[in-house]
This record gives C-alpha cells, structure tokens and sequence, in this order.
C-alpha cells in the first residue's frame, strides 16, 4: 500500500513536468478513457496528432518517473497478461461456485 501510495505520487509530479500539450492528451485519452477521436474533436487537433502526442507524453513520463527509480526497479505491468490470469482466477471461482451450489 505504501508503494502504491509513493509510485501514485511519483506519477502526479513526473506528470506535472510533462508539457500542457502532451498531459492533456496523455489525461484525456489514459486518464479519462476518451478514444482517439473523442480526444482530436476535445482538443481540436487531428486523430494522428493525438497519436503522436500520446507516444511522446508515455516517452516523456517515462523518463521522468526513471528519474526517482531505476529502470531495473519499475515492474512493467502487462495487461495482456493480466486480463489472462484474472480469467483464469475467475473461471476457478465460478467453478468452485458451481461446485459448492450442487454439493448437498
């Protein structure tokens, strides 16, 4: 939890260092779940634009937060992954659900 909470912030201020342009992209789009041409229309800037600026904001937020930690210590979280595992923990509990359900 304290990790959570000092990676949390680490986050906010390398995001405070990233320039207004590409935090607002960065924002709308990670942030607030807006899609790339959701973001162009808010902005006012073309669909390609906002992919751009998406990709330099990651660079840029990445370099800083390397800043507080060194690459070595930042744990890549992969959804892909993720979205896997928690399917197959789900599946186990639906399982055991049914399982428990038809157990007299």
């Amino acid at each position: 939890m304290i990790m959570n909470k000092e990676l949390g912030y680490v986050i906010e201020k390398a995001l405070k260092q990233v320039p207004l342009d590409y935090r607002m992209v960065f924002s709308l789009r990670e942030i607030n779940g807006l899609n790339v041409i959701e973001t162009a229309e808010a902005l006012n800037i073309s669909e390609a634009n906002v992919r751009v600026r998406l990709n330099r904001a990651k660079t840029m937020l990445k370099k800083e937060i390397e800043k507080s930690y060194k690459p070595e210590e930042i744990f890549e979280f992969n959804l892909t992954w993720c979205d896997r595992m928690v399917e197959r923990v789900m599946e186990k509990i639906y399982t055991m659900e049914d399982f428990l359900i038809r157990t007299p």
